[in-house]
């Protein structure tokens, strides 16, 4: 007998009873987890963790020394740029690691003397792929040191893995303070596709 697909959806029977009667017509045969040939096309599964997190990035790395960087950033057109590495943690994808490719424009000052306007691509490669951000924002002085606050956009065409057509926004903000690794907090959305 076929059930009406509108008494589905107003039903208030439990999720997991539905699966319970799914399972025993299907003689316990379980769904696979992925699809067929994903992995193979770069698209692997997400962790159960990632997908309870719903829409919600959360992330953090430690920052080291720059890889490269502009010799004078003092000069005309007092436009720098840097490389970046860190490692950390993305919540519900685990360890991580994240490269930044950075362009400050020194000639803009838009929190006051020392400060600098900021653009960067952010790579952050996980077991389950590889989740590109562009973000732009200012560094403003602290009394500790200096503080980047940006905002970031989710490049999902330069994603993959997982991450391969995501979307979504946030904050991504990095503590500066001399003689200690860049401490980054990245906050805000992800949508997989």
């Amino acid at each position: 007998m076929a059930v009406q697909p509108h008494i589905l959806t107003k039903s208030a029977v439990p999720a997991s009873v539905l699966t319970l009667a799914v399972g025993a017509l299907t003689g316990g045969a379980a769904a696979p987890s992925a699809t067929p040939g994903a992995a193979t096309r770069g698209h692997a599964s997400p962790p159960v963790a990632a997908l309870a997190l719903g829409s919600r990035l959360q992330a953090s790395f430690v920052e080291g020394p720059p890889l490269s960087r502009t010799a004078d950033c003092a000069a005309e057109p007092r436009i720098c740029q840097a490389v970046l590495k860190g490692t950390g943690s993305v919540q519900g994808f685990g360890a991580a690691t994240e490269i930044a490719g950075l362009t400050q424009d020194r000639g803009v000052t838009p929190c006051g003397p020392g400060s600098d306007s900021e653009v960067y691509t952010r790579r952050i490669e996980t077991a389950q792929g590889v989740l590109a951000l562009r973000a732009s924002g200012i560094k403003c002085p602290t009394a500790d040191g200096f503080r980047i606050t940006a905002r970031y956009l989710i490049d999902g065409a330069a994603s993959t893995g997982v991450f391969a057509g995501a979307r979504g926004s946030g904050t991504d903000t990095v503590e500066l303070v001399p003689g200690r690794p860049g401490q980054v907090t990245i906050s805000g959305k992800l949508k997989l596709r």
